[in-house]
């Protein structure tokens, strides 16, 4: 992509930033809400943050692939809007929260990561995947018994455990390109079992029992599939693919009779799911089914174009700055709009799998691959849940659900990604088998 089309489109995301803004802020006044203009310039100035990463990345003659920040950028000017959008109603809204902050920091890192991961920083990494494996345990270890003693208390109700998601890619990674010739290559079936599977899993598992202990099981499911692909992308072989399929289709239909095993709020979603409209026309059935119900109704009533920024009403889905922020966008910019938000995200899936699949070092090859599939299957099972086509997760959407520890990690995978796509094309020694 040449780069005054680069500059265009980020240009083209703060200017439709902007006009989303003004429609809110007139919807506000045409229904007679309360109207914040330092919110709105505040905003405003923040996507000018991506504007600022851009000539620093062309300032230090960064020739990489520029699409995943354009694609952070749109998504950020969606995720901002819908902050504006749901702080109308809230004189008391403070012009920086603990969100907001971890947005700007989130966008400003994203140079540094770039320019970080050089030279021998990466073959540093590579090397000690043993010692950042143990080092994620520890700390999820301290976070699963600070969570469970202190409850929705601890850190207000935030999951820093989030940024696990960093660590975990890369120690996979790191054992992947160690064994990727085993695992390539060999054909005996059994060894490979014991000399990739079984270790792959280990690693895999340990995480998982703490992700259980902190009742976040959503994560387990982007785990899961990201070992699933990941496997498939290492080996190009699809036994892997619908083995691994097959496997997960085997847990749901056995879910009904290990129901004792799994907490209630588990076993609810998946009731929720499988007989979503069996339950009518019971009044207590309605209450349980009540979020995702309207979460469909605000789906629908979105039709075509939306009813617009502003004049919509997220008031009526509890969590619809988190969990069902994809309901608030299709009732409110429709499908139209809703289909463009999908392909800025394929549009970042693929730029990070062509990313990945063009370095030549397994370590950077695997760990790039594993964020963009993290940020693809964690995109798809947000949106599934949302639309009931899966039972719920509670896994926010990246870079527009409310939670900065959430954007602080996808902001790092970008910024790895496109530090991969530098290293690629300037054929740095880290980059070579």
């Amino acid at each position: 992509m040449k780069s005054r089309y680069e500059l265009y489109l980020i240009i083209l995301s703060v200017i439709l930033t902007s006009l989303a803004h003004f429609e809110i802020y007139y919807s506000a006044f045409l229904t007679g809400d309360f109207i914040s203009s330092p919110l709105f310039i505040r905003n405003i100035s923040i996507m000018l943050l991506f504007l600022i990463v851009y000539v620093v990345l062309k300032v230090m003659k960064f020739r990489g692939n520029y699409i995943p920040l354009i694609a952070v950028s749109f998504l950020t000017g969606i995720c901002l809007s819908l902050n504006y959008r749901f702080v109308l109603s809230s004189p008391s809204a403070r012009l920086f929260s603990t969100f907001i902050i971890s947005l700007i920091i989130g966008i400003l890192s994203i140079p540094i990561i770039i320019f970080y991961f050089r030279n021998n920083r990466v073959a540093k990494l590579k090397r000690r995947y043993y010692l950042l494996f143990g080092i994620t345990i520890f700390c999820l270890f301290v976070w699963s018994v600070i969570s469970n003693i202190i409850g929705e208390r601890f850190l207000f109700s935030r999951t820093p455990w989030e940024l696990a998601k960093i660590p975990i890619v890369f120690v996979i990674a790191g054992f992947l390109s160690e064994y990727s010739i085993i695992f390539v290559k060999k054909k005996n079936l059994f060894v490979l079992i014991l000399i990739i599977i079984c270790p792959i899993l280990f690693l895999w598992i340990i995480p998982q029992m703490f992700f259980v202990a902190m009742g976040d099981l959503g994560q387990i499911v982007i785990f899961s599939l990201f070992i699933l692909f990941l496997f498939f992308a290492v080996s190009e072989k699809f036994v892997y693919f619908f083995g691994g399929f097959s496997f997960i289709f085997f847990i749901i239909y056995i879910i009904p009779f290990l129901c004792r095993f799994l907490p209630e709020y588990a076993v609810e979603r998946f009731e929720i799911w499988s007989d979503f409209w069996n339950g009518f026309p019971s009044t207590e059935w309605f209450s349980i089914i009540y979020q995702p119900l309207n979460s469909l109704f605000a789906v629908h009533s979105g039709g075509l174009f939306g009813a617009g920024f502003g004049m919509g009403y997220p008031e009526l889905i509890p969590k619809s700055g988190t969990d069902f922020v994809y309901s608030v966008l299709a009732e409110e910019i429709g499908f139209v709009g809703t289909f463009s938000l999908i392909v800025i995200y394929f549009s970042l899936l693929i730029s990070g799998l062509i990313t990945g699949f063009k370095c030549s070092d397994n370590f950077v090859r695997y760990s790039v691959l594993g964020f963009s599939i993290i940020i693809g299957v964690q995109t798809f099972v947000n949106i599934a849940g949302v639309i009931n086509l899966i039972p719920l997760t509670g896994i926010p959407l990246p870079f527009l659900s409310k939670g900065g520890f959430a954007y602080l990690t996808f902001s790092f995978m970008v910024g790895f990604i496109m530090s991969a796509s530098k290293m690629e094309n300037f054929n740095h020694p880290e980059c070579s088998g």
